[in-house]
């Protein structure tokens, strides 16, 4: 189970990033701002899943589930307080932020790469049976 979880942790930031990516250029084809704004937005999320999953995921022991919850609350609070002070730092030091390029960029890269693992990992299993 461990050996999943973190597989689909793997997979999940690969696909984050890869959208990152692909986003970030896309914003090229309107203005520079844009795609900074796209890049800092996507790339934020994507850094705070990694934090978050690094987090619970580092030296796991399923034995000490109390321990292991601390552990899941603690990265998720770090991972809140990098994305707070990103999206606060790009306002602050940007000259000229796209807010919806950045929130919707954001949203993206937190929803779509997830729901495709979580599709693929729904066919995987059919097909198993």
């Amino acid at each position: 189970m461990q050996k999943l979880d973190r597989f689909q942790a793997k997979r999940i930031l690969v696909y984050q990033l890869l959208v990152t990516l692909l986003l970030s250029a896309t914003g090229l084809l309107f203005e520079t701002a844009v795609a900074l704004s796209i890049l800092v937005g996507a790339g934020t999320g994507t850094l705070g899943n990694a934090l978050l999953a690094l987090g619970i995921f580092g030296s796991y022991r399923v034995q000490d589930a109390k321990s292991l919850m601390l552990r899941f609350y603690a990265a998720e609070m770090l991972k809140i307080v990098v994305i707070v002070g990103a999206f606060a730092s790009a306002f602050v030091l940007m000259e000229e932020v796209n807010p919806a390029a950045l929130l919707g960029a954001y949203f993206v890269a937190q929803v779509f790469p997830t729901v495709l693992v979580s599709q693929s990992s729904d066919t995987d299993k059919t097909r198993g049976s």
